[in-house]
């Protein structure tokens, strides 16, 4: 299946008719035509920054969503508790396996 991308103003629209898109929708072309492999390794993202067509999240997105994950897990007792032995362990040169 192949997935047409067309840019509405500063939004991008993924449509799989492209007769459709096109003819009910009056979108005009698309902008991109990607794989559904392609689509789908872009997390089915696509928007316009910086008025080009960007797939997936960007380098601040996922370093956003890691440091959110690390928050998280510090702010879980349980695994601060954790992550607490084995910074003590590393200290005194202990190795937990």
């Amino acid at each position: 299946m192949i997935i047409y991308l067309y840019r509405v103003g500063d939004l991008v629209e993924p449509h799989t008719d492209k007769a459709f898109a096109e003819e009910v929708l009056e979108l005009g072309e698309p902008i991109a035509e990607l794989t559904e492999q392609q689509w789908d390794e872009a997390g089915g993202m696509a928007r316009i920054i910086d008025d080009q067509l960007f797939l997936g999240r960007t380098e601040d997105e996922i370093q956003a969503e890691m440091d959110e994950a690390e928050r998280s897990r510090l702010n879980d007792p349980a695994l601060r508790l954790e992550a607490l032995e084995e910074a003590m362990l590393e200290l005194l040169g202990v190795q937990n396996d």
